[in-house]
């Protein structure tokens, strides 16, 4: 029993492991207070059980890359247990993992501010807001961060950490595509890493570390071409999201309506300078809102010159974000929205530079960085502890569903969760506002679930005046699901 307890205490004691378990009680704190899973969630929980009674073959029908689902149909497979509880024990190891490895890089390269990273990888509110969710970021954040530590662990590449790294890369594009940005950061810190000076050592290091992606290459080519691979829905979407002259002409029309909207025709030149460092300044600002307590760490000299100093010994984890700022700049542009969760990954690779930049200014600042622990202790318990309104009337109206509708039966779901409840799947359904307002869509289905605002008087007049009855009412005291049909 003493050997237990000292192996604990031990345990505590060494910030990896620390920050291991504290992620996983902080992930286990977020998840007993859900209530209802997330929206993707739910969509690659029901993917994985399809998968589990159809086969492998319907992966690709229901989601144009399941691999998330298929890593849960495969370990429940194995185990048995409930594909929703494998989804959220998976979300739990790989935020876990990705703390536990940055905190690890830290400890590596500078231990003196080990214990800041273990602070800010367990506070920083954007990605321990997701601690409760299955989302396919965990993985990928966890695959990249790997990816990233095996090269940090040496200056000389062997071709086994080579094969690692490859098979890292891989594993975290088969939950987002994009995780492939990680490779260029690596070739360019391989050909700028001042640790190795010879030329020779430099081009080997390459050579072991995409060998197996250079062989992959030239048969992905032949591949494409003789199987036409690129017609892959997933593929082609990112083909045409970092094609320049897509990029070139979602710009252009951004400016272009930009410039008849706001400026006067004098100004229309203007145009594509103002939305471009419009964009930057929003994707700046949006990372320093994110930072949460660190950014007020830029307000003091010292603390940029500390992060310039981190930014030199961590450079690996420098390219990958800057290769990563392009990839949102992209999906900016693309897309015209940028979110939460795609700048995670930006501040997750800064976290060794930013405890570099904090331990620089622990001793100027003593008693604001006694602060500064405290509201990032507070911050860490607020990520996961929520006093929001529950959403308990999605499992009322799921209840509804299953007790006084069939299976067959055409039923529109504002929030397809409502289905993943009751047991119809997860469906693929149009917007809302497209189906009230179609006369077509309203009459292809029996039953509407819809959600709005609690004794919303404009709503209830529209299905008063197009015929409907209410045949149910599910609320939380904020919203309300309004069930009704014909």
């Amino acid at each position: 029993m003493n050997l237990v307890k000292n192996n604990i205490f031990r345990c505590i004691k060494e910030p990896v492991c620390f920050t291991f378990l504290a992620s996983i009680a902080l992930s286990l704190i977020a998840i007993f207070g859900v209530v209802t899973i997330g929206k993707d969630g739910a969509l690659y929980v029901d993917v994985a059980r399809s998968i589990t009674s159809e086969g492998f073959a319907v992966a690709f029908d229901k989601f144009n890359w399941p691999w998330y689902s298929i890593l849960i149909a495969l370990v429940h497979s194995c185990t048995k247990i409930d594909h929703e509880i494998i989804a959220y024990m998976l979300a739990v190891i790989f935020m876990a993992g990705t703390c536990s490895l940055l905190v690890s890089m830290v400890k590596n390269k500078t231990p003196a501010a080990v214990y800041w990273a273990v602070l800010l990888v367990l506070s920083v509110p954007v990605f321990n807001e997701f601690r409760g969710s299955v989302i396919r970021e965990s993985g990928f954040w966890f695959f990249i961060v790997l990816a990233i530590w095996i090269v940090s662990l040496r200056s000389e590449i062997t071709f086994l950490q080579g094969f690692a790294i490859q098979l890292a890369i891989v594993c975290a594009a088969l939950f987002r595509l994009e995780a492939l940005f990680v490779a260029p950061a690596i070739l360019v810190y391989f050909l700028f890493d001042g640790n190795t000076l010879f030329f020779k050592e430099k081009v080997l290091n390459i050579f072991k570390t995409f060998i197996i992606f250079i062989i992959l290459f030239l048969f992905g080519a032949i591949a494409v071409f003789w199987m036409d691979l690129l017609t892959q829905p997933r593929v082609a979407k990112y083909l045409h999201l970092i094609n320049p002259y897509a990029v070139y002409e979602s710009f252009s029309l951004i400016s272009d309506k930009f410039a008849q909207v706001a400026l006067r025709k004098w100004s229309h030149s203007d145009a594509g300078v103002i939305v471009f460092f419009g964009f930057l300044a929003a994707l700046i600002i949006r990372i320093i809102s994110y930072a949460g307590m660190f950014s007020f760490i830029l307000l003091d000299s010292v603390g940029r010159k500390k992060l310039i100093e981190g930014a030199k010994t961590y450079k690996l984890n420098l390219f990958a974000a800057a290769f990563y700022i392009c990839v949102l700049f992209i999906f900016f542009f693309q897309s015209k929205f940028i979110n939460s969760r795609y700048i995670s990954m930006f501040l997750l690779l800064s976290i060794p530079i930013m405890s570099v930049a904090i331990h620089g200014v622990k001793d100027k600042w003593p008693k604001l960085i006694n602060i500064f622990v405290i509201v990032s202790v507070l911050f860490m318990f607020a990520n996961v502890i929520t006093t929001s309104t529950k959403k308990t009337h999605y499992l009322e109206a799921a209840q509804w569903v299953k007790d006084n509708t069939e299976f067959s039966d055409k039923i529109y779901y504002d929030d397809s969760r409502v289905a993943y409840y009751a047991g119809r799947g997860y469906p693929d359904l149009p917007a809302v506002e497209e189906v009230l307002e179609s006369k077509s869509h309203k009459e292809n289905y029996e039953y509407f679930v819809i959600e709005s605002d609690v004794d919303d008087k404009f709503f209830l007049d529209w299905i008063e005046k197009n015929n409907f009855k209410i045949l149910s009412e599910k609320t939380n005291g904020k919203k309300t699901l309004y069930i009704f049909s014909r």
